[in-house]
């Protein structure tokens, strides 16, 4: 009956409203027939709350007494659609009493290889005992409840980021992406558990990274696994790269002893872009400059410098000159006087 007085009261602050409106707007005899109108279809609502009627439902479920070493590998299905004959009163008590779940005990379901399956006939009879005794159910729309369980003795496995990530120009990636948790637990069936090596994420689409981003993904489903946390967090750390340039001497590769070689000039300028981290650490210790002789056996007017060696974490990285030309002179080799 509460929702019943509550519906009155509602309905008569709307026709308080309403009056108020009518005094503003005026042509009373068009507004007098409106609240008449309105009038006789209240009464119509409550005279059909007194007869019977047949209405479809969604019915919460609530499960109860689940076993302490069970736990859902899949999340359990919350509401059930039935069909039900009954006065329109109690139909409305049904439809606004979202609070009162219909109780699942567990303990009255044998469990087998991870499913406990409620036939619909187990269902009904469930369904039933938690009516009113003058409420039919009509009809039920489902042939049962799969519900899929997992031990609660889970097994952590590595995440694997599933990703295409792309970095704005004039950056790069610090260090190596972070995923947080690294591991996560899974729970399933033995038999499932052993052909489950990792997880892998969502795909993570990040474009045109300038700066360090973290952002939660969601791991993907796998049937009949519960996975626990649900998502990782995944950081990828960035960093701007600055110009630095090195003036470096040209070293003579390969050639013989017995030759000395000039080159014109006799440094080079080596530009890179480097990480901002690494801007006062990186010196000409960290790069090496070559000319090679085998350029020279082919005869060549110039010699092209090679950049043997250099960070793995630069960018960019240009040579001017990128040759140079040179003089090649042969070097008499000292004797040892002979011994008397």
């Amino acid at each position: 009956m509460k929702e019943i007085f509550n519906f009155i009261s509602a309905f008569f602050s709307i026709v308080k409203v309403f009056f108020a409106s009518v005094k503003k707007i005026g042509n009373k005899q068009f507004f007098i027939y409106i609240l008449f109108l309105l009038i006789s279809t209240m009464f119509w609502f409550l005279q059909s709350l007194n007869n019977k009627e047949v209405v479809n439902i969604s019915i919460p479920l609530e499960y109860a007494n689940i076993p302490k070493d069970m736990i859902f590998a899949k999340l359990p299905p919350q509401y059930v659609d039935v069909q039900l004959r009954d006065k329109g009163m109690n139909l409305l008590n049904y439809s606004l009493r979202r609070n009162n779940p219909i109780k699942i005990d567990m303990s009255n379901f044998p469990s087998k290889k991870g499913k406990v399956v409620i036939s619909r006939d187990k269902l009904l009879a469930t369904i039933s005992d938690e009516l009113k005794s003058s409420t039919e159910l009509v009809n039920l729309y489902s042939d049962s409840l799969v519900l899929i369980y997992a031990n609660k003795e889970g097994v952590k496995v590595p995440v694997k980021l599933n990703s295409n990530i792309t970095i704005s120009h004039n950056c790069i990636q610090k260090e190596d992406i972070e995923l947080s948790p690294s591991e996560v637990t899974i729970y399933a069936d033995s038999s499932i558990m052993m052909s489950i090596s990792e997880v892998e994420t969502e795909l993570l689409v990040l474009n045109n990274l300038s700066e360090t981003k973290s952002v939660n993904v969601k791991l993907k489903d796998i049937y009949g696994v519960k996975i626990e946390p649900e998502e990782v967090m995944v950081k990828v750390p960035i960093e701007n790269l600055i110009p630095k340039t090195l003036s470096l001497p040209i070293v003579h590769k390969n050639f013989p002893e017995n030759v000395s070689v000039i080159t014109f000039p006799a440094n080079a300028e080596v530009k890179v872009m480097v990480p901002m981290s690494k801007y006062n650490e990186t010196d000409n210790s960290k790069f090496r400059l070559d000319i090679d002789y085998k350029h020279y056996k082919y005869n060549m007017q110039k010699l092209p410098l090679i950049l043997s060696k250099y960070p793995d974490y630069v960018e960019q990285l240009s040579i001017a000159p990128d040759s140079v030309e040179y003089i090649i002179e042969k070097k008499e080799l000292s004797k040892e006087s002979p011994k008397q």
